[in-house]
């Protein structure tokens, strides 16, 4: 399961950098589809499989108590990260230099997610009990 997240991970991440790459006051829509593709492909796959990875070892009477922990560190993972992307991208006096380096630390920080997944924990730390 490590290597379908890491993978995932990596194609969204491949899709945020190339987004940031070829965003710019000029580019049109068609530019952008095959960035938002590979994001598209590769985050649904990712979320899919960072829950089935959520729930794996998780005693059955247990498993709202995992979906919601890994629900929970999702939500706060995405607001505090678009807080810190939006300060970031404000900082530049201009507007695309600011959007495209938040882009680009986003890409950055996916795929240091990717690299995670593959050389991270794959065992429980701790196991629900009654």
């Amino acid at each position: 399961m490590h290597v379908t997240l890491a993978a995932s991970l990596a194609l969204a991440g491949i899709g945020v950098a190339v987004l940031g790459l070829m965003i710019s006051t000029s580019a049109s829509y068609g530019a952008l589809v095959p960035a938002l593709l590979l994001l598209g492909l590769g985050q649904g796959s990712a979320f899919t499989t960072m829950y089935a990875a959520a729930s794996t070892g998780v005693a059955p009477e247990h498993q709202g108590v995992g979906s919601g922990t890994a629900s929970t560190g999702q939500q706060v993972g995405n607001a505090v990260g678009l807080a810190v992307l939006v300060a970031i991208a404000n900082q530049p006096a201009n507007a695309v230099t600011g959007l495209r380096t938040a882009i680009l630390l986003t890409a950055a920080g996916v795929m240091l997610t990717a690299a995670l997944a593959l050389t991270g924990r794959r065992t429980p730390v701790f196991a629900l009990s009654n």
